[in-house]
């Protein structure tokens, strides 16, 4: 699971963008929460990095040449669970807001007692609703992959292959980046592999066998998968 939160700020005033990037900064450092933040001055431009992988999203609305829902519809193509939080001048767009499933809709200006109220709702969820997709960019285009289908994550030939039952998804994003958004139930058990560990079947000295694969464990990994196995399954492994 990540040790931090990502944030990107999609806000074309620069004064604006400032200032909620200084509120942000400001409540992660009151309050001991480690934050990482990107800006960007346009939907277009944080599209163009699109998928990448944010914790939240505060989206301002009124934007050239792409506007604040016409961005949101797109990131809800790959993404219906990240949360948006809009930013406008106007109560207009409220209702509007509904149809991408905004989180929050703040209207301006932004202050950093209202930046905490939302980081505070938002950040209490999240750590109540672990996430139930992981959306990559692939060799196909945005693969949207439930946690649950995934097997294992393998890393050769500079690519992370997303095993799942019925599929593998290709991707170019890095091992450290995917486990990042992993759940509790992942767990890195070699430097090229990442397990379910719901998909284990047994545990065999080094190899750790799944339905279909055996899968090796590095020796400085295996204390710590015996006991997250334990952890996980409730039952000794012998």
């Amino acid at each position: 699971m990540p040790d931090y939160v990502k944030i990107a700020v999609v806000e074309d005033d620069p004064a604006d963008q400032e200032a909620l990037k200084k509120a942000l900064t400001d409540y992660g450092k009151r309050t001991g929460t480690a934050l990482q933040i990107k800006t960007f001055s346009n939907g277009s431009d944080f599209l163009f990095e699109w998928p990448s992988e944010y914790d939240f999203i505060f989206l301002d609305i009124l934007m050239e040449p792409l506007d604040g829902m016409e961005t949101a519809m797109e990131i809800r193509k790959g993404n219906p669970q990240v949360p948006i939080l809009f930013l406008t001048d106007s109560p207009q767009f409220a209702l509007q807001s509904y149809s991408v499933h905004a989180a929050e809709y703040l209207l301006k200006p932004i202050t950093p007692a209202l930046i905490e109220q939302a980081l505070e709702r938002l950040l209490a969820f999240r750590k109540q609703v672990p996430p139930q997709v992981l959306t990559v960019r692939g060799m196909e285009g945005i693969s949207m992959i439930p946690m649950s289908d995934i097997s294992y994550i393998e890393y050769k030939e500079r690519k992370s292959w997303i095993h799942t039952e019925n599929r593998v998804v290709v991707t170019k994003a890095q091992m450290q980046d995917l486990e990042k958004q992993l759940p509790d139930q992942f767990l890195r058990i070699h430097s090229a592999f990442i397990v379910n560990l719901a998909q284990v079947r047994c545990l065999k000295g080094y190899d750790l066998m799944l339905k279909d694969t055996i899968l090796p464990i590095s020796k400085y990994r295996k204390q710590e998968l015996v006991h997250r196995l334990s952890l996980y399954f409730n039952y000794q492994i012998r």
